[in-house]
């Protein structure tokens, strides 16, 4: 049986409803425009039942008056100023500040169109204030029995927080990645502040001053929103014991690193922008400028509360994360400052040991060009006794020793700077390796150890690399291998290795600690005895190691304590076409063919010209002396020489000036002009370049490397002094007379001389020119000759006369 169904009441439509319903059934309906609730339609009733049923905010506007309804869940969108006194009245005047927003949304929805907002801003006046807010809402029309549209169903969220954090944060996020860019701590700042005023809804000013060192004044170094020089912007603000009346309260925040809230800004300063909106803001913030956890800020922010947002507990957050950015930034900057002031420093530091290098080594260089160009003058003479070659040999050598020392020591400071280049070319292959192999093993077979030279792969007749750059690094290593074994051997092998051409050093001597292996390749270290350590400058390895890097290859080791060590290096060396020349090179020159050619030596030290004059006068050369730039220039001109050997350093005019005037002078532009310098540095080289220089020679001065200049500069065909064969030898060396023929010995000696040779063995060809003088006398006078000429070092020619010998005789 269904029970009777209980008639409903019409006040049943304000039943639940919690807070508003039982304000819903309180209210004297009676007393409002909608008269009591009994008279009220059913379409009103049903609207209102569902209205408080819902927990989700709504608001009903009823009639022509849209009188007011809402919920529970809309009740703090109106805030205390307007609740509860807008229920059941109507919609204006109780939202008079936002009506032209309204009216045109109603007139929508009154004429049957539902509508829909998201994050519209709303600017009601809810608290006292009118407040920047964001809903999303939608407007839907309610109808009677008739059909007629007699009221709004309004739904409603309000988005004001999360359109403020995402505002907040977007601020924030350019903050960081504007502000990253910044490389001076002022322009951090000022990037900062132009940031925060793209925010001006949660900004409408900012100050941003920094501290100086000595915390007594602060800078303005950033604005937004307000230009400099304001009464509320000073440059400076002088932070004494106590802030003035009428300021900022910068001093108390730079001494407590607590944030300090300013009020009534108006009365103190003026009106203040309020951007975007028409009010002065009432509050500021000054925040101290500071990283977490450090107390004592660097710099002060003062941040103008928006006129339209209360100062809640989210504001401030924000505000302070601002400040923290801020803080960041500038840490940063400031650090990249010092860090470039470290870095300006040690250029300073680089250029100032450049300087005292390059002095150095024109001080050393200077008197060592004296030392090694007499060296090379005398020991060509013709009347000096063997143990005066001997001292001559000994003269040079220690002259060439201290030489690469200085070297050495350039060279790392280049690599240090990153100047070091290298300069490739093509070059005889075999002949530079076998070169190394025969400069080294004499240095061997003096400590009685053997030196093997091993090719395991045929090897390219020339390749392109730089040649000085590659011998250097063979000859550390193999030098190294020299000085730290005691007895064994030490083998050089090359051949390919992997599509790479690879040069391995073995040697047998006192090895290095695993822990140690690094170190050998530190600057001024070195490992193993002490006795050894005083050998060298203790850069060889870390030079050899960069060039090699630089070559585009990488120096590896391995080593066992007490067995030995290996080296090695893998280089791509590219192969290319040589063209055999006659090997002349070891002739001594004696002249030249064609008419007589003037050289003009220009150098302000006695010795420097001294040795130039004595290595070109000896060969048919017209030569005047000249002692300085302007003595240069004077004689020049009276002179007519056909190339000018031209010091770069001197008193009166140095030569970069004479070269400036030199190509000004329209009878001398044609002259050839070599700068001679004891600098080295590539700086020197390119400024006589770009002056009109037409080579360089470094000091001191090779006397191959001279005549080669002078050879192309003037398109020269030298004259050689011949060296025969036969080797007609004088009777105070052969005990023969100068008529009488060399009595070679029979084919297989020849042979194995030859073999010795061409493995570079000097020590093993004088052990058997000795051999040969015991076997027979006649062949005293050929064993003397190899004998001079081993002592002397003279594989190339040892070699030459053999394979001569050879030819002729078998």
């Amino acid at each position: 049986m269904i029970d009777e169904v209980k008639k409903a009441k019409p006040e049943d439509c304000l039943a639940g409803g919690g807070e508003m319903g039982a304000l819903m059934r309180s209210l004297d309906w009676s007393k409002t425009l909608l008269g009591p609730v009994s008279r009220w339609p059913q379409s009103l009733r049903t609207a209102v039942s569902i209205l408080l049923a819902s927990r989700f905010p709504m608001l009903i506007h009823w009639g022509p008056e849209l009188v007011q309804f809402y919920n529970d869940g809309f009740r703090p969108i109106l805030g205390d100023l307007k609740h509860p006194g807008a229920l059941g009245q109507p919609a204006y005047p109780w939202w008079t500040e936002i009506w032209d927003v309204l009216t045109p949304m109603f007139e929508r929805v009154l004429a049957g169109e539902g509508t829909w907002y998201e994050n519209q801003l709303i600017l009601p006046n809810r608290n006292g204030y009118i407040e920047e807010t964001y809903f999303t809402f939608s407007h839907s029309p309610i109808r009677d029995e008739s059909g007629q549209v007699v009221g709004i169903f309004q739904a409603v969220t309000e988005t004001t927080e999360r359109v403020l954090d995402e505002r907040r944060l977007r601020t924030l996020h350019d903050l960081g990645i504007n502000t990253a860019t910044a490389q001076v701590t002022q322009e951090a700042c000022r990037i900062a502040t132009e940031t925060l005023s793209q925010n001006a809804a949660d900004i409408p000013f900012a100050l941003l001053y920094l501290l100086d060192e000595s915390r007594r004044q602060a800078h303005l170094a950033g604005t937004a929103g307000l230009e400099h020089d304001t009464p509320a912007s000073p440059r400076v603000i002088h932070l004494s014991a106590e802030d003035k009346p009428g300021s900022w309260p910068l001093a108390r925040v730079a001494r407590t690193g607590q944030t300090a809230q300013v009020d009534n800004l108006v009365a103190q300063f003026g009106a203040l922008p309020g951007r975007p909106w028409p009010e002065s803001p009432f509050v500021a913030l000054v925040l101290p400028v500071a990283q977490p956890g450090v107390t004592l800020p660097t710099g002060l922010l003062v941040v103008g509360i928006s006129p339209r947002r209360a100062l809640n507990d989210t504001y401030r957050r924000f505000l302070s994360l601002v400040a923290g950015q801020i803080a960041t930034a500038v840490a940063n900057t400031r650090a990249l400052e010092m860090e470039r002031k470290r870095a300006e420093a040690l250029a300073e530091l680089d250029r100032a040991k450049s300087q005292f290098l390059a002095n150095m080594s024109h001080e050393l260089r200077t008197p060592l060009n004296g030392i090694l160009g007499y060296a090379q003058i005398l020991k060509k003479g013709k009347t000096i006794t063997d143990q005066q070659k001997s001292g001559l040999n000994i003269i040079h050598q220690c002259g060439e020793h201290l030489l690469n020392l200085i070297n050495d020591v350039l060279d790392i400071s280049k690599i240090e700077a990153r100047k070091m280049e290298l300069y490739p070319k093509n070059f005889h292959f075999p002949e530079f390796l076998e070169a190394i192999a025969e400069i080294c093993r004499i240095r061997a077979e003096q400590k009685g150890i053997e030196l093997i030279y091993e090719t395991l792969t045929p090897i390219p007749k020339a390749v392109r690399a730089d040649e000085k750059r590659l011998r250097q690094v063979l000859i550390n290593l193999l030098g190294n291998a020299v000085k730290f074994t005691e007895q064994g051997y030490i083998t050089f092998k090359v051949g390919y290795h992997q599509e790479k051409f690879r040069f391995q050093v073995e040697d047998t001597g006192i090895g290095i600690a695993k822990e140690k292996l690094e170190e050998i390749f530190l600057p001024f270290q070195q490992v193993g005895e002490k006795i050894r350590e005083t050998e060298g400058t203790g850069l060889g390895l870390t030079i050899s190691r960069q060039l090699a890097e630089l070559m585009g290859g990488e120096l590896k080791v391995e080593s066992t304590l007490g067995k030995g060590s290996v080296f090695w290096l893998d280089l791509d060396l590219p192969e290319v076409e040589w063209i055999d020349v006659a090997d002349i090179s070891e002739n001594n020159i004696i002249g030249f063919k064609g008419l007589k050619r003037k050289i003009l030596v220009v150098d302000d030290k006695w010795a420097n010209r001294s040795v130039l004059v004595n290595m070109l006068e000896p060969l048919g050369f017209e030569v005047l002396e000249a002692t300085n730039g302007l003595d240069g220039l004077n004689k020049a001109h009276q002179f007519q020489p056909d190339i000018i050997l031209l010091d770069l350093v001197m008193p009166v005019m140095d030569g970069f000036e004479a070269t400036r005037r030199l190509r000004m002078m329209p009878e001398l532009q044609g002259v050839v002009v070599i700068a001679i310098s004891a600098s080295v540095f590539d700086f020197d080289h390119q400024q006589s370049r770009e002056v009109g220089c037409d080579g360089f020679l470094p000091k001191p001065v090779r006397e191959a490397d001279l005549l080669e200049k002078v050879r192309v500069h003037l398109g020269l065909e030298w004259v050689y002094e011949e060296i025969d064969s036969k080797v007609q030898l004088s009777s105070e060396n052969s005990g023969l007379s100068s008529q009488d023929s060399l009595v070679v010995p029979p084919a297989q000696e020849v042979a194995s001389l030859l073999d010795l040779a061409m493995r570079g063995d000097l020590k093993g060809i004088i052990q058997e020119t000795t051999r040969l003088e015991e076997l027979d006398q006649q062949w005293v006078p050929f064993a003397t000759h190899l004998r001079q000429l081993a002592k002397s070092f003279k594989g190339k020619q040892i070699r030459q006369f053999l394979k001569n010998l050879k030819s002729e005789k078998y």
